[in-house]
C-alpha cells in the first residue's frame, strides 16, 4: 500500500490518499478525541499542491524527520523528494560526548543528508545539538554542505515561506537551544513572522509561537518521542 498526506487547496482540508491494488482513495483526514490530526507513519509524509501561479499541476513532495539521534544510517536512502526537513536532534547525548566523537558524527550525518535525493535540504536543530549550537556559520557550512539551517530564520522555496525554530523545553539535560533568553527572541521574532509563514517547524511543540506565526499550510515539529 501506498500513504500519502497532502493538503488539498480547494477544500482547505489534510487528505489522506491511500493506493492499493490500482485503486486510489481520498478521504478527509478526521480529528480523534483529544482534537489531534490523524498521523500517517511512511516515508513520504507530505505532499502538498502548491497554491503558486508558476506551477499549478506540481505535487510538492515534502519528507520531514526528527529525532534521529545517530542513527540515521538506518533510515537509508529516502525515496526521491523536492524537500527535506530535519526537525532537530540529530546528536544522541552530546553533552556526555568528546569534540571528536560529536564532530565525527556531525559530518558523517552530513554526508548522510547531502547523499539524499532532495532539492532543498533544511536543518531546524534540536537540543541534544549542543556541537552544532556552538559552531559558528562557516563551520556548519563545511560541515552541512548542502543544509540550511534555520534558527529563528526563513527560507523561501517553491513559493512556499518556511520558518524554523530550534526551541524546546524538557527535563532532559541537553539544553542547546533552551534558554529563557533565546526564547523570549524566538517569540519577539515569531511576531515578525505572524501571517507571513505557510511552513512552521520547531524543534519542539510551542503552542505560543505557532499561535504567533499561524502557518498557512503545515506546523511540524520533533523532541516528543
Amino acid at each position: 500500500d501506498c500513504y500519502r498526506f497532502y493538503f488539498h487547496k480547494e477544500s482547505k482540508k489534510w487528505v489522506l490518499n491511500v493506493s492499493h491494488g490500482g485503486k486510489s482513495i481520498d478521504a478527509h483526514v478526521n480529528r480523534d478525541s483529544k482534537g489531534r490530526k490523524a498521523v500517517v507513519h511512511h516515508n513520504e509524509l507530505a505532499r502538498y499542491q502548491p497554491q503558486t501561479k508558476e506551477s499549478t499541476s506540481h505535487r510538492l513532495r515534502v519528507i520531514v524527520i526528527s529525532d534521529t539521534h545517530e542513527a540515521h544510517r538506518y533510515l537509508g536512502v529516502l525515496p526521491p523528494y523536492d524537500i527535506l526537513i530535519h526537525a532537530g536532534d540529530i546528536m544522541l547525548c552530546s553533552r556526555l560526548r568528546t569534540s571528536w566523537h560529536s564532530d565525527w558524527y556531525a559530518r558523517q550525518f552530513g554526508k548522510w543528508f547531502s547523499s539524499q535525493p532532495a532539492t532543498v535540504r533544511i536543518i531546524v536543530p534540536g537540543n541534544h545539538d549542543m556541537p552544532i549550537e556552538r559552531m559558528t556559520a562557516a563551520q556548519r557550512a563545511d560541515i552541512f554542505p548542502d543544509a540550511t539551517f534555520l534558527l529563528n530564520e526563513s527560507i523561501e522555496v517553491f513559493g512556499l515561506t518556511i520558518w524554523g525554530c530550534p526551541y524546546s523545553h524538557g527535563k532532559s539535560g541537553n539544553k542547546a537551544w533552551q534558554s529563557p533568553k533565546f526564547y523570549r527572541q524566538s517569540v519577539e521574532l515569531a511576531h515578525e513572522m505572524a501571517g507571513k509563514v505557510d511552513v512552521l517547524i520547531t524543534h519542539g511543540p510551542c503552542k505560543e509561537i505557532a499561535s504567533i506565526v499561524q502557518p498557512k499550510l503545515m506546523y511540524n515539529y520533533g523532541h516528543i518521542h
